[in-house]
């Protein structure tokens, strides 16, 4: 009984074990094609195979050293396997230049690839061996296949800077998107499209859509901080409420980095530092010692008396009204203020003290901003300076600028209406409005300059903050989204 239980057994995995032992290996991945084409010519470059819905059959997508492409049909047959060019690709490289038909080459077991020959010509040779899969990035970051990418953007045309290494290798790249988000790569980088606001998954493929997966990027299309603005804004109008917009001055609405190089010029006109006599206002930072670093000063003299020297001269004045005269509007920012300026009250909430209020409001009508004097059609315009001191504070001895700006928004703001969004450059002062204004307040922080130490917004993929940035484009932060989430 045992001996005809074993002979059952047997005879039921046999053919399992055959079927195991007959299955086509997996050849999906890229490979270096090597050898002599039947016409002749050299082959040199990299093949990408791509299975197909049958078993050991693939569409293989070949781009030569000279940037050549061609694609062929691939199929195992055993331990070897086939490989066949479209006909489309004859009368060009891998086709025999007077052939009715193309060439099929055999290739037997090598190593770990491949060597054979094309039929009707044993004398040439080709040989496909492992190759390692192109490598993406977006602008300096690897992306890496195993943990997808978080990439934020607006409705309309974008460019993300994806870049394929060997950059040969990039027509070996497929990029497979959702019928919603148009994406192309190309040598500026992926292209995308976007018909409307969603969260949608795009993946860099080799080869093809069936192809080993290169990267992930799942894109968050946000509806563009001012439209999001607006919708709340006529959220609250429909209430019978008067809804309030806040901004910051410094940074925000004006480019401080002008009044920062001005005064840098003036230093070298009255002391004669010739490192100072031009100072491009893209190498100016928010700290001064990052600043005459990048302007060519060494360590010992800005952590020196050279830095003493000029940051007591310098600084001193960049506080002083008439040097607020000196800033120029962030591009876009007049025309953003001014399109909510009809529907909501505008206020302008900045840390600047009270003594320097009469320039301030000089400076924004100069720029063309609303101001409390002549505030134009709408709820008016409100301007607030930061005092020496303000009830409930948190630390008696000093008037912090974030406490201030919490406490504004929390106290006196709601005498006037409801706090619909609120903009500001500085990462502390944005938990400040977070912390103060109401639930469904959009508060917006502008990458542009703040502190170093300051904490960074870990929480930005909360609804209630969005995070604009001027760097890509340089000081256009109310129309460019960033690139990282």
């Amino acid at each position: 009984m045992i001996r005809l239980q074993l002979a059952v057994l047997l005879a039921v995995l046999t053919p399992f074990a055959a079927a195991q032992e007959a299955a086509p290996r997996d050849l999906c991945g890229a490979w270096a094609l090597s050898g002599e084409l039947p016409n002749g010519d050299a082959a040199d470059g990299t093949l990408a195979l791509v299975p197909l819905t049958t078993p050991g059959r693939y569409r293989a997508r070949i781009v030569e050293a000279d940037g050549d492409a061609w694609s062929a049909s691939v199929w195992t047959e055993g331990d070897g396997l086939r490989l066949r060019p479209y006909r489309s690709t004859q009368g060009v490289a891998g086709a025999l230049a007077d052939a009715k038909a193309p060439w099929v080459a055999q290739l037997a077991p090598e190593g770990e690839g491949f060597a054979g020959s094309a039929a009707g010509a044993p004398h040439t040779t080709l040989r496909l061996a492992p190759a390692a899969l192109p490598r993406l990035s977006l602008g300096d970051a690897a992306l890496d296949p195993a943990r997808p990418e978080a990439v934020q953007l607006e409705p309309g045309a974008r460019t993300l800077p994806v870049a394929v290494a060997p950059r040969a290798l990039r027509k070996l790249v497929q990029v497979v998107a959702p019928p919603a988000l148009r994406a192309r790569l190309g040598d500026e980088g992926l292209s995308l499209e976007a018909e409307r606001p969603g969260r949608y998954t795009l993946e860099a493929r080799l080869g093809g859509a069936r192809g080993a997966l290169l990267a992930t990027l799942e894109l968050r299309v946000a509806t563009p901080v001012l439209a999001q603005v607006r919708e709340r804004i006529a959220a609250v109008k429909a209430q019978g409420q008067v809804p309030v917009v806040v901004f910051d001055l410094d940074d925000t609405l004006f480019d401080t980095r002008y009044r920062t190089a001005a005064l840098l010029e003036d230093y070298h006109r009255t002391h004669g530092e010739p490192r100072l006599e031009q100072v491009p206002v893209e190498r100016v930072h928010y700290a001064m010692p990052e600043t005459l670093a990048e302007l060519g000063f060494s360590e010992h003299e800005v952590e020196g008396q050279t830095f003493e020297a000029i940051h007591g001269e310098v600084w001193p004045k960049f506080f002083r009204g008439e040097s607020l005269l000196l800033d120029a509007p962030i591009l876009g920012a007049v025309e953003a203020v001014r399109s909510l300026a009809p529907d909501a009250l505008i206020v302008y909430l900045t840390g600047r003290k009270t003594f320097v209020a009469d320039f301030s409001e000089r400076a924004l009508a100069e720029a063309g901003f609303p101001t409390p004097s002549d505030p134009g059609a709408g709820p008016g315009v409100l301007l607030f300076h930061k005092p020496k001191s303000y009830p409930g504070q948190q630390d008696p001895a000093k008037l912090h600028t974030d406490d201030f700006k919490g406490l504004i928004t929390r106290v006196e703001l709601p005498k006037h209406g409801v706090v619909v969004a609120a903009f500001d450059n500085e990462p502390k002062n944005c938990v400040a409005f977070r912390a103060s204004a109401p639930a469904d307040a959009i508060v917006v922080h502008l990458d542009t300059l703040y502190p170093a130490e300051d904490a960074e917004l870990v929480d930005d993929r909360d609804a209630r903050c969005c995070r604009t940035s001027a760097r890509a484009s340089r000081r256009h932060p109310f129309q460019i989204a960033s690139a990282r989430a």
